[in-house]
């Protein structure tokens, strides 16, 4: 069984430039703006990568491997040439901080999720690979029946009828919270789901997760830069850019895996 968690590519990219390259600038150096660096990554690795392996969009995928095809291949001098030319009056290569700096360079590449899943598609039946948008996890009661799903398709509870419980119920573990998000990154600190009204809370809502619907808003985390990644945003421009190079890649995805798509409106 393979089982692939999969997001909204455009927040994942804008993500991880938030908390994969702001994060790690030294107070005072002149960041990059995302939408700059997104436009480089794709003029200048993955559409150039693409080509190469015979790629026309809205064509059959390349079966390819991004890291060792594509971003071994155009290194970070070509990807990030003004900014590494000493000439340059607002960047300097102060501005690309080494840490993190695989991660944050592929911020766009790592969310073309049919590239990466094509060889198990091609090589497992289909029903062997199971998809989950971590869209549908954002809120407990929804993240419960989709763990649910999940638990019924990995045959736990199986033989089971519904009055007895077939199928984990994951009510009280996803209950508690989340990983990695806001303030806490790493496995070791849960965030709490928050209540929305602050109300007090039947014990049978509290039970079932319907008491909190939401993941409560939290300042994100990112230290001395924490002021810098809480006001920056994504222009229109660059959002919709994404959006129209993401979509048939998005759509090739759904195809391949046979399931509903996810909550992507782009």
């Amino acid at each position: 069984r393979i089982l692939a968690a999969v997001r909204d590519p455009v927040s994942r990219a804008f993500s991880s430039y938030k908390y994969n390259y702001l994060r790690h600038l030294q107070p005072g150096v002149d960041p990059i703006p995302f939408g700059v660096m997104v436009r480089w990554e794709i003029d200048r690795v993955l559409n150039p990568c693409l080509a190469d392996a015979g790629y026309a969009k809205g064509g059959a995928l390349p079966r390819i491997d991004i890291t060792r095809d594509c971003y071994n291949k155009y290194p970070v001098a070509a990807q990030y040439a003004e900014v590494l030319d000493r000439s340059n009056v607002r960047w300097q290569p102060s501005s690309l901080p080494q840490r993190q700096q695989f991660v944050y360079r592929g911020a766009v590449g790592r969310g073309l999720y049919a590239l990466m899943l094509k060889h198990y598609y091609s090589n497992f039946p289909q029903g062997q690979v199971r998809l989950v948008c971590t869209e549908a996890l954002s809120e407990p009661k929804r993240a419960a029946e989709t763990m649910r799903g999940v638990g019924r398709w990995l045959g736990l509870g199986a033989g089971l009828s519904e009055d007895q419980g077939a199928g984990y119920n994951f009510v009280e573990a996803v209950g508690v919270g989340r990983y990695n998000t806001g303030d806490a990154t790493g496995y070791e600190t849960v965030t709490p789901w928050a209540s929305e009204s602050g109300d007090e809370v039947d014990p049978e809502e509290e039970r079932t997760g319907a008491h909190v619907p939401k993941l409560g808003a939290r300042p994100g985390g990112g230290g001395h830069n924490a002021a810098l990644i809480a006001a920056v945003s994504i222009d229109e421009g660059t959002e919709k850019m994404l959006g129209a190079f993401f979509r048939p890649f998005n759509e090739a995805l759904l195809k391949m895996s046979g399931g509903e798509p996810c909550d992507w409106q782009r």
